[in-house]
């Protein structure tokens, strides 16, 4: 069940991330030129979720930061002191951490259009 939830809040955040990217894209954002991921899964995996990123989205450049979860919650908390996050995603091995997140106001928030299609026990 806990590898489960991984995954789940997982591609809820890669698929949040797409949206966000899409909407910004077809909004013509500036600001939505480049996005960053840090994360701390392996490098096949990171360089298969850019190339397909940058497929669906070629005016949209994806780059990311890979380390340790806790070297990437470092730099996350180097960031937020300095009060400018460089991430525009975040995927570490630990879900706890999101809520974490969350609780230090870190997190945009986002209504996907597919959350009504998750039961509400997994919400």
């Amino acid at each position: 069940m806990k590898r489960f939830f991984t995954v789940l809040v997982s591609l809820t955040l890669l698929t949040s991330l797409l949206f966000a990217a899409g909407d910004a894209e077809q909004k013509g954002e500036k600001e939505a030129e480049q996005v960053m991921l840090y994360s701390s899964m392996q490098e096949t995996q990171l360089e298969a979720i850019k190339t397909g990123f940058m497929e669906k989205y070629p005016n949209i450049k994806m780059d990311y930061y890979k380390a340790g979860t806790g070297k990437v919650l470092t730099k996350i908390a180097t960031e937020q002191e300095a009060g400018d996050i460089k991430a525009d995603m975040i995927w570490v091995a630990d879900p706890s951490r999101y809520l974490a997140f969350k609780d230090d106001g870190i997190l945009m928030q986002y209504e996907s259009p597919e959350a009504a299609t998750i039961p509400a026990v997994l919400r």
